[in-house]
């Protein structure tokens, strides 16, 4: 069974959130969703997951927002966080 996206490849996407490549299907897009949260006390992380919330289709990226407040609320603070919640706030209910 072909695995949906590899821990080298989400390594290499933390690496460059910017230009990474992102996974297109639904199980890869959870994987690394999951993934990211699940690491979210690592600094490098942290920050890469703020980045990546806008290159994300939004279900997910909300989804990955919530996820990472859980788990380090000071998430909030990251500018690609922020950025995102000016852009798609009204998806996140309050």
């Amino acid at each position: 069974m072909k695995k949906s996206i590899s821990e080298r490849k989400m390594r290499a996407l933390i690496a460059d959130p910017e230009h990474g490549e992102i996974p297109e299907s639904l199980d890869g897009l959870h994987v690394l969703t999951s993934w990211l949260a699940w690491q979210a006390s690592d600094p490098q992380v942290s920050s890469a997951a703020a980045r990546l919330l806008s290159r994300m289709p939004p279900e997910f990226a909300v989804v990955l927002a919530r996820d990472m407040l859980k788990g380090l609320p000071a998430f909030a603070r990251e500018p690609g966080y922020r950025a995102f919640m000016k852009q798609h706030g009204q998806l996140i209910a309050r």
